[in-house]
């Protein structure tokens, strides 16, 4: 899930003549044929006649094509369905922000890897974060390894940060490393 400036961004970061209006016609493409999907919120406005309008924030998101290409061809991947993202607008924000912070990072070509929701510790049990990446700082050659994980709403945040500080040290203490698969 992204917006359309985040993915001409990633383009330019790759071919620098990639123009805006070449990702718009593109992504309006894919959603013709149901590779991508575009979600319009109604956002109010107050106007002077007292009167709202919808105002599109643009986010993309793999519509039902898309998600069976992609996992056709990388099937070791994963990628969600598109009826997740009806459920909550809030979903659609937070990853419309994790890839704001994965942009800045590729921009800063200090990102290396980049895995979404990846097993901990080598094993499916376990929780997965929000995302996982790999950095590595230009001036020197150490990479080191960034877990991105949120709390839930609904859950004290002091006491699901705590439990997964404490898993990630488990992990830590068993395998001298806390494993990220994919990254």
């Amino acid at each position: 899930c992204a917006n359309e400036a985040q993915l001409w961004q990633y383009m330019k970061l790759y071919q620098e003549d990639y123009s805006s209006t070449h990702v718009g016609k593109t992504l309006r493409k894919f959603a013709k044929y149901g590779m991508a999907v575009r979600y319009d919120c109604r956002i109010a406005f107050i106007e002077e006649d007292g009167g709202d309008y919808e105002k599109r924030p643009a986010p993309f998101t793999l519509g039902i094509a898309g998600v069976k290409f992609l996992q056709h061809y990388y099937s070791d991947m994963t990628f969600v369905n598109p009826d997740i993202w009806r459920q909550s607008n809030a979903t659609i924000q937070r990853y419309v922000a994790m890839n704001e912070i994965r942009l800045r990072m590729a921009q800063a070509r200090v990102l290396t890897k980049w895995k979404w929701l990846p097993y901990i510790g080598g094993h499916t049990k376990n929780q997965p974060p929000i995302a996982a990446a790999n950095i590595k700082e230009a001036q020197s050659l150490t990479e080191f390894q960034v877990i991105f994980d949120r709390a839930q709403s609904s859950q004290s945040y002091v006491q699901h940060l705590k439990d997964r500080l404490q898993l990630y040290l488990k992990l830590h203490n068993r395998d001298g490393k806390t494993t990220t698969d994919g990254v």
